[in-house]
């Protein structure tokens, strides 16, 4: 196991442990990630009214919205992967990759703000996506750690939240090939999902820990 600020990584058992040996807990986690998506939210709430108040302006606006969105995307992935010290070369790039897509798309909303056609409220609703689809980083990076590791050998989907989308309750709950899932963001509800991954080895019949859950 390797040390981190809080926890320890133990890369047997694929999951976060206290430092007497206590595995960290599903609720923990969540606790955690929801936090850090509250706090983001609201920092981007923020600077998104500095903007509509003329306080800020758009370049300032979407410069420090870019820094709010990248730390939060690297923070999960770093998380979801079992630390910083397990953060190898493709590991990073599959983060590159995730953040080039969400600045990519950030930076064309940004576009269609500077033509004037949008109003306050759907500004706001919009840069909120962008901070939404922070969990659809955290959940398909335990998904891709937990292939590397070649421990288990299926998945399911598992709703979570109250609002998902017609497609999701279709096809959580059935053991898959590992892999084989959609990811999470390719159903409608898109980065509005809430959903997560579990994990299990067929021929040991253990269960793994599922590091993805969500809100209930």
């Amino acid at each position: 196991m390797e040390a981190g600020d809080e926890f320890y990584w133990d890369a047997d058992a694929q999951e976060y442990v206290d430092a007497n040996g206590k595995p960290v807990s599903d609720d923990d986690l969540r606790k955690w990630i929801l936090l850090l998506l509250l706090l983001i939210r609201d920092n981007v709430d923020k600077l998104t009214e500095r903007l509509t108040a003329g306080t800020l302006t758009l370049e300032e606006w979407a410069a420090a919205i870019e820094q709010e969105l990248a730390h939060l995307h690297t923070a999960l992935a770093i998380v979801a992967n079992g630390g910083l010290a397990q953060m190898d070369g493709g590991k990073w790039e599959r983060l590159a990759t995730r953040l080039d897509f969400e600045i990519t798309k950030f930076r064309n909303f940004v576009l269609q703000i500077e033509e004037g056609t949008l109003s306050a409220a759907q500004i706001r609703a919009r840069i909120r996506l962008y901070v939404n689809a922070g969990w659809k980083t955290f959940a398909n990076t335990v998904r891709e750690r937990e292939i590397e590791a070649g421990i288990n050998d299926e998945e399911r989907r598992v709703l979570g939240g109250s609002n998902h989308c017609a497609v999701c309750p279709e096809i959580a709950g059935v053991w898959a090939p590992i892999g084989t899932l959609l990811p999470l963001g390719d159903t409608p509800c898109n980065v509005n999902c809430l959903c997560h991954f579990e994990f299990r080895n067929t021929a040991s019949g253990e269960q793994d820990v599922d590091l993805g859950i969500a809100a209930d």
